[in-house]
């Protein structure tokens, strides 16, 4: 039963996150970019 409680409490959590995320206003298309250093970060890219 402490598996379920973890799985659900985990899907709450992610539930949470993704209408968060949908709430974000934005111009353009989300896209993944690499800086310099070779880190990818989540940026716009505007029309």
């Amino acid at each position: 039963m402490n598996k379920f409680n973890e799985i659900q409490s985990l899907l709450q959590d992610k539930a949470d996150i993704q209408a968060r995320i949908n709430l974000i206003p934005y111009d353009g298309n989300p896209e993944i970019k690499e800086n310099a250093s070779g880190k990818n970060f989540k940026g716009n890219e505007k029309r």
